[in-house]
């Protein structure tokens, strides 16, 4: 695991629950009866009334709200975004007439001829009028009425005119689509994970390929993940359209959490019914397919929902022997940080069966109750520069939270936020949550801490042969064997607090 995870990436979907009957716990957690989750996808796509000259020759003046034009004239900038605004309009209105009815040759240069008083007595709009009547088109009369409009407009304007002319940017709606995820809430968002919560008959062999199971995807990571020049906060991913590097963040003081967990089940839905949405607006009409002509800034998918999220601890790094570590494990409160002033909160240990020698190990284990709040707990044991064996424990604190998954059309990426979905302030952004687990905008939509059985456990890292030995280790070991979690570069006693690499 590692600190609350955060990349440069954005985008997103909507979910709604069905029988929706919502009550809320002390935490805020909305819970839902029934068996049917209805999911509403819906699209908003950002129309553009107006857009500022960039490729016009226009280059910034200074921070008072100006513009420098070709002959380094002054351009207020209210002016320009006007301007701009017409000369938008009147090409998706010319635009949609090239498409459908055509229009007059000399029309074509409408846009960019407009501005001026004299366009009023020009040969473009005397032809533009010509064949209007000619082809006693109403749809080339009204073009022409708003030409004379937006020319009169652009002719008046002024420092006083600008002000009565405020553009706005706005998101609307462009279409949705409802889903349904058919099944039982213990299906859907487990509360208690059991062997029934496993996978298919199918994933009884281990097989850590197979996604429908619940040791899919290692062999995944482990290509993805590059251990190579990671630092203490940062790591290079490779699982989208473009490399990135991922930001793994933590305040002092701070609990270590993962909020950016997907529902596969919604996720995958919905990530098909993009693709068909995609593909039905090919054939909009009428309102729809103006909103397709009229956005520059694509569409803001966003799916809402019940999504995973984690915390994990790790308890402070001790020397062990191989035959029976004794780990200790941090003991987590369900309401409060475990973390005092960044130093290490109260911790218990524990005492593991022997592991493997001179070999990074991971086992998973059940907690006892003395151990507070937690799903489970990771037992790691591995190799250290002076000889011996070192190890610690780890706690992890899962739970399901209310909030919304997000799409990146650019890097072909889902995210998942804790909370309600915003619109983003920029093209296809959010803002990256970096709070406190226990910050009211986080904690408000966590639900109660999720349970696991031992059954379950064994089936989240099943056995995994490596080529190159004759053990068999976890598929989890398997990862970690390529990371320097294998052979640790820091000795005990170094100030680094060497149990944040771990996290």
């Amino acid at each position: 695991m590692s600190d609350f995870a955060e990349d440069n990436l954005s985008g997103t979907a909507t979910t709604r629950s069905a029988a929706e009957t919502a009550k809320r716990t002390t935490t805020g957690f909305q819970r839902y009866n029934g068996t049917v989750e209805k999911i509403k996808y819906f699209f908003v796509r950002r129309p553009v009334g107006h857009s500022l000259l960039h490729n016009a020759g226009l280059k910034p003046f200074s921070s008072k709200g100006r513009y420098k034009g070709a002959n380094d004239q002054e351009i207020p900038k209210p002016e320009l975004t006007i301007v701009a605004s017409l000369a938008r309009v009147i090409s998706d209105v010319l635009r949609h007439h090239l498409v459908h009815n055509g229009v007059n040759f000399g029309m074509l240069s409408s846009p960019f001829s407009f501005l001026g008083v004299n366009f009023l007595w020009s040969q473009e709009l005397y032809s533009a009028t010509r064949s209007a009547i000619q082809l006693k088109s109403r749809s080339h009369f009204l073009f022409l009425i708003l030409l004379v409009s937006c020319c009169l407009l652009a002719a008046i304007m002024g420092p006083a005119s600008a002000l009565l002319f405020l553009p706005s940017q706005a998101w609307l709606s462009a279409g949705s689509t409802e889903i349904f995820l058919i099944g039982t809430e213990d299906q859907l968002w487990p509360q208690h994970l059991t062997r029934n919560h496993t996978g298919l008959t199918l994933c009884e062999r281990g097989d850590p390929g197979d996604f429908s199971c619940l040791q899919g995807g290692w062999d995944i990571i482990q290509g993805f993940v590059t251990p190579e020049g990671a630092s203490k906060r940062l790591t290079n991913i490779d699982d989208a359209w473009t490399p990135r590097t991922m930001w793994l963040w933590r305040q002092d003081g701070e609990d270590s959490w993962a909020g950016s967990t997907l529902q596969g089940a919604t996720v995958y839905l919905a990530e098909r019914t993009t693709q068909n949405h995609f593909h039905a607006w090919n054939f909009a009409k009428g309102r729809q397919r103006r909103l397709r002509d009229a956005s520059v800034s694509g569409t803001y998918e966003r799916v809402t929902g019940r999504i995973p999220v984690v915390r994990v601890l790790c308890g402070p790094i001790r020397p062990v022997n191989n035959s029976s570590p004794l780990l200790l494990f941090p003991i987590l409160d369900a309401d409060r940080l475990w973390r005092v002033a960044d130093n290490p909160g109260p911790y218990r240990a524990l005492q593991m069966n022997g592991t493997y020698k001179s070999l990074v190990n991971a086992t998973w284990t059940l907690l006892p109750a003395e151990f507070g709040t937690s799903t489970a707990g990771l037992a790691f044991v591995t190799n250290h520069p002076q000889g011996n064996s070192a190890g610690c424990g780890c706690s992890f604190d899962a739970r399901w939270a209310q909030g919304h998954s997000a799409a990146n059309s650019g890097l072909l990426v889902w995210q998942a936020f804790v909370g309600p979905s915003v619109l983003p302030n920029a093209d296809n952004s959010e803002g990256l949550q970096r709070a406190s687990f226990f910050q009211p905008r986080i904690k408000d939509y966590l639900g109660p801490s999720i349970t696991s059985e031992a059954e379950w456990l064994e089936k989240l890292s099943t056995g995994y042969a490596l080529r190159d030995s004759a053990g068999n280790f976890t598929a989890l070991e398997t990862l970690l064997v390529s990371t320097r979690l294998w052979d640790l570069p820091w000795v005990l006693s170094d100030s680094i607090e060497p149990y944040e690499k771990l996290e």
